[in-house]
């Protein structure tokens, strides 16, 4: 029998080497996967921040919806303004325009109006109560059929959505002053049928904060 070639232990020298690659193999392995992992986590934390300034967005775009009709309709409401004082239910005479503590619940976060309903030839038809008022949290329009109230008159209302936590308004009178009641001659009955020359609302709204529009006609 042939003697076995004498490797000088390379035989043993190269097992080791395939050791030290499989196990140098391994530890690249472990090192990719845990860069994966932490990569994977930074990634879910963008997505996340993400998808939460989404959510953001799309209530905050909800919001100015919403305080955008509430102005459409109040500036409906004051382009059709009248200057005519009406009778309460009890008889007394109230102004043609009564914000803060002048007006009639003695709210000061109610605004009362007059003004008039579109007629069918284009010009303008009966007169009508309107009034706007803050409560828990929500504004509401409320809309009489007529004018002048009678003892059992209950009004329509009409809740705009989303939140409000302060509605508050100022009158510009004759003199180009501002006021924070209105009509801001109290007692006076000639200032019954007084309007003012421009009007300010300022809203504050959760997310959006303050927000402040003037309108004058």
């Amino acid at each position: 029998m042939s003697p076995l070639p004498d490797t000088g232990g390379r035989g043993a020298g190269w097992r080791g080497r395939r050791a030290g690659m499989a196990g140098l193999t391994l530890v690249e392995l472990l090192v990719a996967i845990t860069i994966l992992a932490v990569m994977a986590a930074f990634s879910f934390r963008g997505l996340t921040e993400i998808l939460d300034t989404e959510a953001r967005l799309a209530v905050q775009n909800r919001q100015w919806r919403d305080v955008a009709r509430f102005f459409e309709v109040f500036e409906g409401d004051l382009r059709q303004a009248l200057a005519r004082p009406v009778r309460a239910g009890d008889g007394r005479e109230l102004a043609a325009w009564e914000f803060g503590a002048t007006a009639g619940t003695g709210s000061a976060t109610d605004l009362w109006m007059t003004r008039t309903t579109p007629g069918t030839d284009g010009a303008g038809g009966a007169p009508v109560r309107v009034g706007y008022r803050l409560r828990d949290g929500h504004l509401e329009r409320l809309s009489y059929t007529t004018a002048d109230l009678a003892p059992d008159s209950r009004p329509e209302m009409d809740t705009f959505p989303g939140q409000v936590t302060e509605f508050r308004l100022r009158g510009m009178d004759l003199g180009q002053v501002w006021s924070e009641r209105w009509p801001p001659q109290a007692g006076d009955p000639g200032a019954l049928a007084q309007l003012p020359r421009a009007v300010e609302v300022t809203l504050v709204v959760p997310d959006l904060g303050t927000i402040v529009r003037r309108f004058s006609w």
